[in-house]
């Protein structure tokens, strides 16, 4: 999976933790990326990266898996954090996306030429490259299943192929040279702008709000998330951030409560 805007990625990560119950090699990059974009130097780096894995994972050992901290403080100096920027996607481009009667095709499609273009433009690499860059090739490292994963569709494998298939016969997508990459065709920036994307994280909702579903912006992050009803004004994690606030100030009112009643007793 690419993860585009990965400073949120890892403000994510320090507050909630690794998704799995061990320190994943690409989240140690992440993290160290961004704790260089904040300024600290290797030494500190390293010291929190460990800190990291061995709060992830209680077995984490230097023998067996170092070799994650070592590569993520070697991508740290060669690759920039990437941060997120607002992507315009045309009229053009959204007449070609329309041309599918298929609500899920479109999404896929969507999702895909907003990653084409955020890869396009956010070359996170320190070093200059000797490799001429095609002005108007726009690729998404990608396999089809993480595609169709990324715009929230459900597809069995014939489905996938048949997709993509279309889609290859119509013109708008092409294999790239390289192993499991894709290229968008389509991309028309000459046209007029149609939709702004600013959330990242759903890069799918973003569509799903211009066809008219019932899309919010969450009142205290101001992700986009699917509203069920007109009383939902935030996103899941905000809410349940908010409810765990709740519930604990209710716990220590309760606690302070009980411990004056007792000592009120006891005088």
């Amino acid at each position: 999976m690419i993860v585009l805007d990965e400073e949120s990625w890892s403000e994510n990560l320090l507050k909630n933790g690794s998704p799995k119950p061990y320190a994943i090699s690409k989240d140690v990059s992440i993290l160290a990326k961004y704790w260089r974009y904040k300024g600290l130097e290797t030494h500190d780096i390293r010291l929190k990266l460990e800190e990291y894995c061995y709060k992830s994972d209680p077995y984490f050992n230097d023998a067996n898996s170092y070799w994650k901290i070592r590569n993520a403080l070697r991508d740290s100096k060669n690759y920039r954090l990437r941060r997120a920027f607002p992507i315009v996607v045309t009229r053009a481009e959204v007449d070609v996306i329309k041309q599918f009667k298929s609500y899920d095709y479109q999404k896929v499609l969507f999702v895909l030429l907003v990653t084409g273009k955020f890869l396009k433009y956010s070359n996170t690499k320190i070093k200059p490259t000797n490799k001429t860059r095609i002005i108007n090739d726009f690729f998404v490292k990608e396999s089809m299943s993480e595609a169709v994963r990324n715009a929230r569709v459900s597809m069995r494998i014939k489905e996938r192929k048949d997709m993509f298939n279309n889609f290859y016969n119509a013109g708008v997508f092409d294999v790239g040279h390289y192993y499991r990459t894709l290229k968008v065709k389509f991309v028309d920036e000459d046209s007029e702008p149609e939709i702004v994307v600013t959330d990242f994280d759903n890069i799918v909702l973003s569509w799903c709000r211009y066809c008219g579903e019932r899309i919010a912006a969450c009142s205290k992050c101001g992700k986009l998330f699917l509203q069920r009803t007109n009383m939902q004004q935030k996103c899941r994690h905000c809410w349940k951030d908010e409810r765990k606030e709740k519930v604990r100030l209710a716990v220590m009112k309760n606690y302070y409560k009980d411990k004056g009643m007792i000592n009120g007793q006891r005088t």
